[in-house]
């Protein structure tokens, strides 16, 4: 049970440095799975935003995280690009319009399992970590044990030896210099 405690706070712990949520995780991953499909090859902020609303997991945790904030990482990150084209409306005026679409190197990073795939295979690496060491610490108690049980024996059994050689050489005495009478 106190491995649990210590998996939750070290969690907790790796997520507050990391300045990000679980929340923010999902919906950078959801961003990802949106623009991998084939019919949404380019999007716009706001068809990204209502197929956010519109994804069953996004729709959850989409209320908690900034949209903007987690394109702009996508984009830092180069899993996303953005490509902006000029448009000419002729009731308005020439404007501008920002395309997002997933890279090939977003694509492979999706495949992989995301950012809560990488959170996840982290925090596993990091649960392993910490019952090798358990295990390593177990070992060395082992081995300080066995060692000390080596000692004690090798200790008698030296003390037999040396009192073997006394007696047989109490023999050899007495079988060269047998007693006067």
């Amino acid at each position: 049970m106190r491995w649990l405690y210590l998996l939750i706070f070290s969690y907790i712990r790796y997520c507050n440095t990391k300045f990000f949520s679980m929340s923010y995780l999902i919906i950078l991953d959801c961003i990802l799975f949106i623009l991998s499909k084939p019919e949404n090859d380019k999007l716009t902020n706001q068809q990204l935003e209502t197929l956010l609303y519109m994804h069953p997991k996004a729709s959850m945790y989409i209320k908690e995280v900034d949209i903007a904030k987690s394109i702009s990482r996508l984009i830092d990150d180069n899993y996303v690009k953005a490509v902006a084209e000029d448009v000419i409306v002729e009731i308005f005026k020439a404007g501008t319009i920002t395309y997002l679409s997933i890279t090939s190197q977003g694509y492979s990073f999706m495949k992989l399992g995301g950012y809560y795939g990488t959170l996840q295979s982290e925090l596993s690496l990091q649960e392993e970590n910490r019952r090798l060491r358990e295990s390593q610490i177990d070992l060395n108690k082992s081995i300080r044990l066995t060692n000390r049980w080596m000692i004690w024996l090798t200790s008698i059994i030296a003390f037999g030896t040396i009192m073997a050689s006394i007696y047989y050489g109490f023999e050899i005495y007495h079988l060269f210099c047998p007693k006067s009478p």
